[in-house]
């Protein structure tokens, strides 16, 4: 296997990005930006446009989800399930969303704010 190269959102132009990261070993995800706003009731995921430093599962282990075609993606640093990908989605959805779009668990990573690390489902400080 090569050496993994991992994109860092945390060194910016002399201030910290806020940016989302892996739980199990902080490795930057996505930023901000780059999710959308969902009502109230599915906020136990976010979707995002962008990510960064994750793997997507090769075809043969995609899967359906009524009429979408899933596909689990991991942090590519520590291999910790984050969430999955649309890989084609299907006719019948409540709201437009293009092919590629990934749906992030917020129990699996965090967000860093500044200097400060925080639980993405209840928003309390991790930081010791």
């Amino acid at each position: 296997m090569g050496r993994v190269f991992l994109e860092d959102y945390g060194k910016g132009d002399g201030y910290e990005t806020q940016y989302f990261m892996c739980n199990k070993c902080r490795t930057y995800i996505a930023l901000p930006e780059h999710q959308f706003l969902l009502p109230r009731a599915q906020q136990h995921v976010r979707i995002f446009s962008k990510v960064a430093n994750v793997e997507v599962d090769e075809p043969a282990r995609y899967y359906k989800y009524g009429s979408h075609t899933i596909a689990d993606i991991y942090c590519v640093k520590c291999g910790n399930k984050l969430g999955y990908k649309y890989i084609e989605v299907g006719k019948n959805k409540r709201f437009i969303l293009r092919n590629g779009y990934v749906n992030l668990m917020m129990v699996n990573f965090w967000r860093k704010c500044a200097d400060l690390t925080v639980d993405a489902v209840t928003m309390q400080s991790i930081d010791s």
